[in-house]
């Protein structure tokens, strides 16, 4: 299947949601669809999956699970970040937490391992750092612009590091599991995926006001 229309979709979806949150006058129209904006990239992911098994499986829902179950034990503890809770762009939540989160951290896991696995490292260990520091960049450059755009909110810069750092185990945990399912992903798309939302968020860092 050509990646090619998946592309497009992505890119006319990101620029859409660059031009729309970084100008005053249609902001609050497109924080409306903040969640829209992880459903299609997920979408996309699952549909440009080119083989299922019940690795394939696991390994999304443990992405999920671990993603969205972290969260919620940070949200309802303030232990793990700190004072830490999400805002209303995100879309329908569960105990404050939004179920789209959980797709956000299945399309960073997927994607980040997609790109992992095919380097030429022998270590699963090394490879599942690397995807999990992969995970954690991306993390960075959207703390930048949470706050602002009412993703989630966090109350000062050692919460920000405390962030990065439990989530870099979590992530590593996620990864390794990953290769311990010994799963051989095939996607066309995941790492054009992991790009955009580089250039994405960096795109917000520079121009939003």
């Amino acid at each position: 299947m050509s990646k090619f229309p998946g592309i497009i979709i992505l890119m006319l979806f990101y620029v859409s949601f660059l031009i729309g949150l970084t100008t005053g006058k249609d902001q609050e129209w497109f924080l409306n669809y903040g969640a829209s904006f992880i459903y299609l990239n997920t979408i996309l992911i699952l549909f440009y999956q080119e083989e299922w098994t019940k690795a394939i499986l696991k390994l999304f829902v443990a992405s999920y699970i671990f993603g969205f179950g972290i969260e919620l034990i940070a949200v309802k503890t303030n232990y793990i970040f700190g004072n830490y809770h999400f805002g209303d762009s995100l879309g329908f939540s569960i105990a404050g937490v939004p179920i789209a989160i959980g797709f956000y951290w299945l399309i960073l896991t997927y994607s980040t391992a997609n790109i992992s696995s095919k380097l030429p490292i022998k270590s699963v260990y090394i490879k599942a750092s690397i995807g999990a520091l992969l995970q954690v960049s991306l993390i960075l450059l959207t703390i930048q612009v949470a706050s602002r755009l009412d993703f989630w909110h966090l109350e000062n810069i050692n919460d920000k590091i405390n962030y990065c750092l439990i989530w870099f185990l979590v992530c590593f945990i996620v990864q390794s599991y990953y290769y311990k399912l010994k799963i051989i992903l095939s996607n066309r798309i995941a790492s054009i995926v992991y790009g955009g939302l580089c250039v994405f968020f960096v795109g917000l860092i520079t121009f939003l006001k």
